[in-house]
């Protein structure tokens, strides 16, 4: 092999080593922002089953009243 194919052929490993590398760092986004997608949905479900602070103040009262 001659230099010209010596150098066209690491070219060739160095650009898919590149693409290869922008692949996962996407991926690596896009599961990231599926995982925060996750906790904020999660987070909303929590928030929906938490009682809200009127009944806790009204439950409070009551508790104390008597």
């Amino acid at each position: 092999m001659n230099n010209m194919q010596t150098l066209a052929i690491a070219c060739a490993y160095s650009i898919m080593s590149y693409v290869f590398t922008e692949i996962l760092r996407y991926f690596r986004v896009v599961l990231y922002c599926a995982s925060l997608g996750a906790h904020v949905l999660r987070l909303q479900t929590c928030l929906v089953q938490l009682p809200s602070l009127p009944s806790i103040q009204e439950s409070f009262d009551r508790s104390c009243c008597t």
